[in-house]
């Protein structure tokens, strides 16, 4: 079985610049209001065939937010819409460069969804069906649609949990013509199917973590094994805080023997995304680490 690492150095291609926060008005944030840093969070990367893209949430930076290790109430205040940041049409490796990414307007804000709750948690994205289909939380988790990535559609809910806490944080792996998407819930990642992105099946236990609230969980199937990865969420921890930089990495054969697979590496990033370029090469994209913004680094296999 193949272990990850980070084989080179991080590069920061993304960093927010100002912006008009669109609403509605916070404790801190007015609608209208043009604020000068941004901090992106939980983020999909995604290819248009001809760019790169990347879609996650974002609010504007409160006064106490010093750095991602910042502790005070309501860390993600306001995080009801999405940052877009655009690659230029070139293979992901020119474009790992600082600042290759440029800043594309916001993504389904609140007020683009007024039937919805104001939160926008973590979204997914996947082309299927000759149109993009966005998977977000939190619960209900709920779909959106794009023939661009530039203009979305709200399209419904797309199923509910009925868990005691939270629901959030939806990603998605596509093996053998079924979507598999997987999620936190409480001190588990749990697992629904779906043949088009639109229905899906009743939700499976994939992997118990007892005592930690996971965040941003990430399935893969690469040679022959099941990988999972995920970070760890503890506003109360001292040193790593609410942004923890801490992804912890899990094997197994089979989807059914993940939960209690023993963990077999850990990498430095935060909201993780692990993908593959044009050239099927592995990069590892980190939000707010180890720089503000997103930052993409090679990964090698061993």
């Amino acid at each position: 079985m193949k272990i990850p690492y980070v084989k080179g150095d991080y590069i920061n291609v993304y960093k927010p610049s100002a912006d008009v926060y669109p609403g509605p008005d916070t404790g801190r944030f007015r609608a209208g209001a043009r604020y000068e840093d941004w901090v992106p969070n939980d983020f999909t990367v995604v290819h248009d065939g001809k760019r790169w893209h990347m879609l996650g949430i974002t609010h504007p930076r409160p006064e106490e937010f010093l750095s991602p290790e910042s502790r005070f109430p309501n860390v993600h205040e306001a995080e009801w819409q999405l940052f877009h940041a655009v690659s230029e049409p070139a293979p992901l490796k020119q474009c790992l460069r600082e600042g290759g990414f440029t800043q594309a307007p916001l993504v389904l804000s609140s007020p683009e969804r007024p039937d919805e709750d104001p939160r926008i948690h973590a979204p997914i994205v996947w082309k299927t069906g000759g149109r993009f289909v966005m998977l977000y939380g939190p619960d209900p988790f709920r779909l959106a649609v794009s023939e661009d990535l530039y203009q979305w559609k709200p399209a419904g809910e797309a199923f509910l949990t009925h868990a005691p806490n939270v629901s959030r944080d939806p990603n998605i792996m596509e093996k053998d013509g079924i979507f598999y998407a997987i999620y936190t819930s409480d001190d588990g990642i749990y697992m629904r199917k779906s043949r088009d992105l639109i229905r899906y099946s009743g939700e499976e236990l994939l992997f118990r973590l007892r005592g930690a609230p996971m965040e941003s969980p990430i399935l893969k199937y690469i040679d022959g094994a099941y990988y999972l990865l995920y970070c760890i969420y503890d506003g109360t921890d001292q040193i790593y805080g609410y942004y923890d930089y801490r992804t912890y990495v899990h094997a197994a054969p089979t989807m059914e023997e993940l939960d209690g697979a023993s963990c077999i590496a850990q990498i430095d990033a935060h909201a993780p995304e692990l993908f593959q370029d044009e050239d099927g090469d592995w990069f590892i994209a980190s939000a707010e680490w180890p720089s503000r913004g997103v930052s993409i680094a090679p990964i090698g296999w061993k």
